[in-house]
């Protein structure tokens, strides 16, 4: 019994001993991986510290890129606010010119119904001329004003009597008057018409009262019937009672090159006072596309090329422009 006592305490002991060696391995194992983890933080530790100053070039290059991107963002920005401004500008200049051309059509019609209106029942020189420095002093721009009786073959002869009288009288040494002119064909080119004595017609047109008449001299009594173009428009404005347009055309008295006109020719308008009243004669307004743009631009506050176009035409036909200083 003692025997087997001791064995079991000696198993038992053995057992123990078995247990502390087992502990001490483990614990040996354990103090073993610490110090691997301590190797591999330090090994990772040197690492960065050796790549430490790649790392500040790249940062530093980083930041440049992103610093020279947002420049860039920012500069984009503002160059695109700048053309939108300007774009602004010039569209609220573009619409302000348009807005002043139609203005100032608008003051040449005016200016025709009340040349119209002084003239249609009889006219003098003198009339006429108290009628042109009232429309003067209004600053409208124009080439010329006239009023173009409807004459006949017969009224012809008293009609260039008048003129010749007053032109030799008041402008002896301006003006060589010689009657009625007009288109008419060029005896020295075949197929081109010339300015020269009107040949004999039922009616003609001519320009009779005009101001100023310096300047204009080449247009006096001529007669606007005899131009193809000039003809249109005065049937046009004759049948409707409306002021009519000619296409652009080169004024009889224009003396500067690619200068390009228009005339405004007003019918009058019907009155409720004499229901059977039909037009007859027309005033006249003649309007190089220079003055027109001049006229429309004057408000502006920077100088400005202007370009105007007849849109009637199949195509756009250019009717000239200008360049307006301020």
């Amino acid at each position: 019994s003692n025997q087997s006592n001791h064995h079991a305490y000696s198993d038992e002991e053995s057992k123990n001993t078995n247990a502390d060696v087992s502990d001490a391995r483990g614990d040996t194992a354990e103090s073993g991986n610490i110090n691997d983890d301590c190797s591999v933080v330090s090994s990772i530790s040197q690492t960065l510290f050796n790549l430490r100053p790649d790392r500040t070039i790249v940062f530093c290059i980083l930041i440049l890129i992103l610093g020279a991107a947002a420049s860039a963002a920012f500069i984009f920005v503002g160059v695109s606010s700048v053309h939108e401004k300007e774009n602004e500008y010039f569209n609220n200049r573009a619409s302000e010119t348009v807005s002043n051309i139609d203005f100032a059509w608008k003051r040449y019609e005016t200016t025709g119904l009340y040349v119209h209106e002084t003239c249609r029942e009889g006219c003098s020189r003198r009339k006429f001329r108290e009628v042109y420095e009232y429309i003067a002093s209004t600053g409208l721009e124009f080439q010329v004003i006239s009023y173009n009786p409807n004459t006949t073959t017969e009224e012809r002869p008293a009609l260039e009597e008048e003129s010749r009288t007053f032109y030799e009288h008041y402008y002896p040494d301006l003006i060589n008057y010689t009657g009625v002119k007009g288109l008419e064909p060029d005896p020295e080119q075949e197929g081109s018409l010339k300015v020269q004595d009107r040949s004999e017609q039922p009616f003609y047109f001519p320009v009779h009262y005009l101001e100023p008449v310096e300047g204009n001299v080449g247009a006096i009594d001529f007669d606007l019937h005899s131009s193809a173009s000039r003809r249109v428009t005065i049937n046009t404005a004759l049948s409707t009672w409306k002021p009519a347009l000619t296409p652009r055309l080169r004024l009889v008295q224009e003396t500067e090159e690619d200068i390009y006109s228009v005339i405004l020719m007003h019918p009058g308008v019907p009155l409720s006072t004499q229901p059977d009243l039909q037009p007859k004669d027309f005033s006249s307004v003649g309007i190089r596309t220079p003055d027109l743009l001049k006229l429309a631009t004057k408000s502006q506050s920077q100088n400005s090329i202007v370009h105007i176009y007849d849109s009637t035409e199949e195509a756009p036909v250019s009717l000239c422009g200008a360049t307006v200083p301020v």
